[in-house]
């Protein structure tokens, strides 16, 4: 075989393996509506893109990041679920601080995927003085997953305040949230912090076996951004 006969053959296998890689999006760009048909987890959002791209007022521009006024718009409308899904997720990626009102009316629906993905969305604003008190309030909710989220939110907005309510939610009653709320503490940022939390992380380890695993991680990354 000449060279230029294998230079052939490896453009026209690369040309192959670009359109294998490039047929999901191609199949989602053209065929949206069987997409959300065929897949119980992927189509709801899909479908949701579909029926945004068809809005004449929301262009392909605005659904990434261009004007966040009209996705809380629609974050806000009641007769499309899937809809406000895709918009409250999309306003947690951009964080812009005039969209937060659309956020925390989202934290108090009556649907309950569009308050997890509130509650997710939440954590993703800078201003700590208005989001930890937020999701403070939930650290109780009587559903686990919210408070996992709670945990792992608090974690991102590290001030007194969230460690006082992560430190509490270590007692928590389901496992998961303890664990998720300890590794939420291995992100301390002060010298301070993060003696505070060494020793506190360790008691528990010591008081609740079942915690071993989790607060060794939890230990392991504290020591490591010293070490840093």
């Amino acid at each position: 075989m000449t060279h230029v006969m294998r230079r052939k053959l490896t453009f026209i296998a690369m040309i192959v393996i670009a359109l294998i890689l490039a047929l999901p999006f191609l199949v989602w760009w053209m065929f949206p509506e069987m997409i959300a048909r065929y897949s119980p987890w992927v189509g709801p959002c899909v479908s949701a893109l579909a029926r945004m791209r068809q809005r004449e007022d929301f262009s392909f521009r605005d659904r990434f990041f261009e004007r966040s006024a009209n996705v809380a718009e629609l974050s806000r409308l009641g007769h499309d679920d899937e809809v406000r899904i895709v918009a409250i997720w999309m306003l947690g990626i951009v964080g812009d601080p005039e969209t937060l009102g659309a956020i925390v009316q989202g934290v108090n629906d009556s649907n309950y995927a569009i308050k997890v993905h509130s509650m997710e969305s939440l954590s993703h604003f800078e201003d700590s003085n208005v989001i930890v008190p937020l999701l403070s309030s939930f650290s109780s909710d009587k559903d686990g997953q919210i408070r996992g989220i709670v945990a792992d939110g608090l974690g991102r907005h590290h001030n007194h305040a969230s460690i006082e309510t992560l430190k509490k939610m270590c007692y928590d009653s389901s496992a998961s949230v303890k664990c998720r709320a300890i590794m939420a503490l291995s992100k301390a940022l002060t010298p301070e912090e993060k003696r505070d939390i060494t020793v506190f992380i360790g008691e528990l380890k010591r008081h609740d076996k079942t915690l071993e695993s989790c607060a060794l991680r939890a230990l392991d990354v504290l020591s490591r951004v010293d070490r840093l």
